[in-house]
């Protein structure tokens, strides 16, 4: 299982955990470009999670404006695996 699958499962997992809904986004017709990997709501708040396998992976044209959009609506971060753990524990506090 790659980096990123692994990251992916940790923190769907973790959400579900916490109460949240949790739709792990799969690209295909329909969803806009740029989209995060994860989004998850639970009562009025709502965040999404741009997973990568590194620090220094790569980003797909319009995910660093998504996550920008997002983040000044409601709560966006990219996270990547050495990065989780602060992640986790911001979660936890709004959580």
């Amino acid at each position: 299982m790659a980096r990123e699958s692994r990251l992916q499962t940790k923190v769907a997992q973790y959400l579900r955990g916490k109460g949240c809904f949790v739709m792990v986004i799969q690209p295909q017709a329909g969803i806009p470009t740029g989209t995060a990997d994860i989004f998850f709501c639970k009562g009025a708040f709502y965040g999404w999670l741009e997973l990568k396998a590194a620090h220094n992976s790569p980003f797909q044209p319009l995910q660093k404006e998504f996550i920008a959009k997002m983040a000044d609506w409601s709560w966006a971060k990219a996270c990547w695996p050495d990065l989780w753990d602060e992640i986790r524990q911001e979660l936890d506090e709004i959580l």
